[in-house]
């Protein structure tokens, strides 16, 4: 029965302690800020965009109710700062205890609201820590007169003069030799004295010829405060020369080709020398080790060499600690640098003191301290097993390490998420991107205490999402390139979301004492229209370059001293191909290959039609797996290159159809125009021979009388009969030739299909996207019957574009529906301010008439 009374007694210990413990634990974990009743208390807080800029046109309000909830502070608007501050001052006059608050700010379309519960305590008259301090160290030595007390003892230890001096002086490791014979002239001087400066002062300040304005001695002029306050001017005039000379303004933007550190290759970098650092001073601790296990052994030589291997490895050392201290802004480099120069110059002493004394008991106390102050540098410098947080160069770096993988397995989480996109659903998108920026919140290093992430109220949620995920990945790059980021050198970011293209340029002044005017000025893309520019932050023109025939930004700033800005542009999205434009490439691929059917070229032109949706499809497919905007531009380009090859193979089927509706007519294997040629002159001898021959028979029927030979009455024809026949011989061919050639002409423009390419005219700035290509139109034929050619209306005949092309519109000043190439011939249907309407394959468009030619 006791062992049950026992255990029951430690059962109900064990719940008191933790669940009076976890409630102290807790409670204990919530500090609140506290104000005094009836004196003044301040409650604010920091704002900020995504771009880490400071929000001070916000709205915020204060809102507080007493301990018993009744209301203290109702919705009271706060005060704001232009570095994002907001705060509102009151005097605590309510009861003592816990004023639950908030404050709640609206930043456009964000709002956000934050706890800011405060405690107000009654003013407690206790004395506190400064106040005793202040009251004991602040009494003159006289008022501790307590016999024995530890006040009376402690004013008493100051030692007078006399025992200085004995303690001085009877210092058994004290020297005055290695200053030559200053000691024993300065104490060899008969007047000399410690306790006065006899004279020394009246004879400076009342000598007549004293200057503190010139360098020589001809004048008695004293320095007045105007020359003071003259030389304070010219100072600090040299001194904004010099900060306008070393300290420019900074521009930076993404545009820009900027040299960018890569964290690992530093990283990487940084152990090799730490791994020679501490090498290198281990060597230099066994040799000094060596030194006191052998000291009575060697002599002042052996001593002298192990002394220079020291010192060459303190140059080793020396040259490790700058690279690191150039790599790393840590003040763990700086003071193992300064550490190092020290160990140096020490060594250097002692090699100095062992060739003047020599082997001596000064040099081995000096070695002595010169293993400490080793010991103490290995210490600083650390271990490569040493864990982050740890006071040494290894956990400094070894923190950055941990901190850089850390980042990039948050960046792969987020390029995971952005590559399988369409296969997530939007609720669990949503939830994982809520604890990547939960998590990156808690070890972000940029200088920031709270980020607003904006959204367009007109952003789908799909949208707001993927702007968000790319938001927390320029976060993590930001974040990589501060751990980067190489002392003294400017710092700057930037990304891209999606809906549009934003250029954003960061400005810095670094300079702490002055403020610097900052003009700026850099290039849009060359396939940039003014049209395109969405939105431009105020203080920034956008103008055109007539010789770069390209857009760019200009504006002038004036920034206060380490004051940063971010200025943006918003471009419309326009690094994309619309798929209209591809399958209207593709279709005009397909009518081109139709009239090749039948022919020898069909074979070829399948090929080429194959290759031209091969290349399309890659397009389509870069274009739907860029899930970033930078992917999407470089896609962009990388289909520049193909529509190059795809509008060449596009005109080497226009070469087949022209070649097949040659080949493919009546006389086209004798080719083209040549046929026309030949096939007259040999109607032209058909019909004369036939000609001959009727003629004779007449000649001959005609002349048969009796029974004489056809050859004697042909040699009685007459030269007059040979004249006739000679005329009528040439009128008869010659009109035979010129129908037969007619005759064939029309045939050759019945059967050769004419075909309306399209093309493209230059415009300043053009687009690709801008302009769909027209399919060609093809004069439908059947193999074997005669078609009649069209009655030809009034058209008009695009004019020479120089290699360019005219756009054909919906409707005049409308949208782009078509191109048309230089020649090309077009009904026209009517005409209207400056527009004239043509007839296209199955639609109608709009040219401008400075552009076309009539004809009837």
């Amino acid at each position: 029965m006791k062992i049950k009374v026992k255990q029951l007694v430690l059962f109900l210990s064990l719940v008191y302690l933790v669940l009076f413990g976890a409630t102290y634990s807790i409670n204990a974990a919530v500090q609140y800020q506290k104000c005094y009743k009836e004196d003044n208390c301040t409650v604010g807080e920091f704002l900020y965009d995504d771009s880490y800029v400071p929000i001070a046109t916000a709205s915020c309000v204060l809102t507080s109710r007493f301990p018993d909830s009744s209301i203290f502070l109702n919705s009271v608007d706060m005060d704001s700062a232009s570095d994002g501050w907001y705060s509102y001052s009151f005097t605590a006059t309510g009861s003592a205890g816990l004023y639950r608050s908030q404050i709640c700010c609206t930043a456009g379309t964000d709002y956000l609201c934050l706890d800011k519960t405060f405690e107000v305590e009654a003013s407690s008259s206790a004395l506190t820590k400064q106040d005793v301090a202040d009251a004991v160290w602040d009494e003159s030595r006289s008022a501790h007169t307590q016999l024995g007390s530890f006040g009376e003892a402690l004013q008493n230890i100051v030692p007078s003069t006399s025992d200085i001096a004995s303690a001085v002086w009877g210092y058994s490791g004290r020297t005055l030799n290695n200053f030559g014979s200053l000691p024993s002239d300065v104490w060899n001087y008969s007047t000399k004295t410690l306790s006065s400066f006899g004279s020394l002062v009246s004879s400076i300040w009342s000598n007549n010829e004293r200057t503190l304005t010139s360098s020589g001695v001809d004048t008695s002029l004293l320095a007045k405060k105007t020359d003071v306050d003259d030389l304070k001017k010219e100072v600090a005039y040299s001194q904004s020369l010099l900060e306008k000379t070393v300290n420019k303004p900074v521009i930076k933007n993404f545009l820009e080709e900027e040299q960018n550190v890569d964290l690992e290759s530093k990283l990487n970098q940084s152990q090799l020398l730490l791994t020679e650092l501490l090498a290198d001073s281990y060597s230099v601790d066994s040799k000094l080790g060596m030194l006191d296990l052998k000291w009575k052994e060697f002599d002042e030589k052996k001593l002298t060499l192990v002394l220079k291997e020291i010192n060459k490895s303190n140059s080793s050392i020396s040259d490790s600690t700058k690279k690191i201290k150039e790599l790393w802004n840590l003040a763990l480099a700086d003071s193992l640098n300064s550490q190092v120069e020290s160990l140096r110059s020490r060594t250097a002493v002692i090699e100095s003191d062992l060739k003047v004394e020599g082997k001596s008991k000064i040099v081995k106390e000096d070695l002595l301290s010169l293993g400490e102050s080793l010991n103490s540098f290995i210490e600083t410098l650390g271990t490569a097993s040493d864990k982050d947080g740890k006071e040494t160069l290894y956990g400094k770096i070894n923190e950055v390490k941990t901190l850089a993988n850390t980042f990039d397995l948050y960046l792969s989480d987020v390029d995971k998420l952005l590559i399988n996109w369409r296969k997530i659903e939007l609720s669990e998108m949503q939830k994982k991107t809520d604890v990547i920026a939960s998590d990156l919140a808690k070890i972000n290093k940029l200088p920031r205490s709270m980020i607003v992430i904006s959204s367009r109220p007109e952003d789908s949620l799909s949208k707001k999402l993927k702007n968000r995920l790319l938001s927390i990945k320029g976060t993590i790059e930001a974040n990589k390139k501060l751990l980067a980021k190489i002392t003294d050198k400017p710092f700057s970011s930037s990304w891209l979301e999606e809906g549009s293209v934003v250029f954003k340029t960061l400005l810095t002044n670094p300079s702490t004492r002055i403020s610097q005017s900052v003009p700026l000025k850099y290039y849009l893309p060359a396939e940039t229209k003014k049209e395109d520019i969405i939105e431009v932050d105020d203080g920034l023109e956008v103008n055109y370059d007539v010789e770069k025939r390209q857009l760019y930004v200009e504006g002038e700033f004036t920034l206060a001293p380490s004051e940063s800005k971010v200025v943006s542009v918003r471009v419309q999205d326009i690094w994309s191909i619309s798929e209209e434009i591809i399958e209207s490439l593709r279709q005009q691929a397909e009518e081109l290959v139709k009239p090749l059917e039948k022919t020898s070229y069909f074979g070829q032109g399948v090929t080429i039609k194959s290759n031209i949706n091969v290349s399309l499809d890659k397009i389509l497919n870069n274009q739907k797996s860029a899930m970033t905007p930078e992917n999407k531009i470089k896609n962009y380009f990388e289909a520049q290159i193909e529509l190059k090859g795809i509008k060449d193979q596009i005109k080497n089927l226009q070469d087949l159809v022209t070649q097949s509706g040659s080949f493919s007519s009546m006389t086209g294997f004798v080719g083209g125009a040549q046929a026309v040629s030949v096939w007259g002159l040999i109607i032209v001898m058909v019909a004369g021979f036939v000609f001959l021959v009727i003629y004779m028979k007449i000649l001959r029927g005609s002349g048969s009388t009796g029974s004489k030979p056809v050859f004697k009455a042909v040699d009685s024809i007459g030269r007059e009969q040979m004249i006739k026949f000679a005329v009528i011989f040439f009128i008869l061919g010659s009109t035979i030739s010129f129908l037969a050639s007619f005759v064939v002409l029309k045939v050759l423009s019945i059967r050769q299909p004419s075909v309306n390419y399209v093309s493209v005219k230059t415009e300043q700035l053009q687009r690709l996207d801008e302009a769909k290509i027209v399919s060609p139109i093809p004069n439908e034929t059947v193999l074997g019957t005669e078609t009649k050619p069209k009655q030809e209306n009034k058209y008009v005949i695009v004019t020479d574009l120089s290699g360019s092309y005219l756009r054909i519109r919906k409707t005049p000043n409308g949208e782009v529906i078509g191109k048309a190439y230089s020649g090309e011939k077009y009904p026209i249907l009517k005409e209207k301010d400056g527009w004239t309407q043509i007839e296209l394959q199955d639609s109608t468009g709009w040219v401008s008439s400075e552009f076309v030619l009539q004809r009837q």
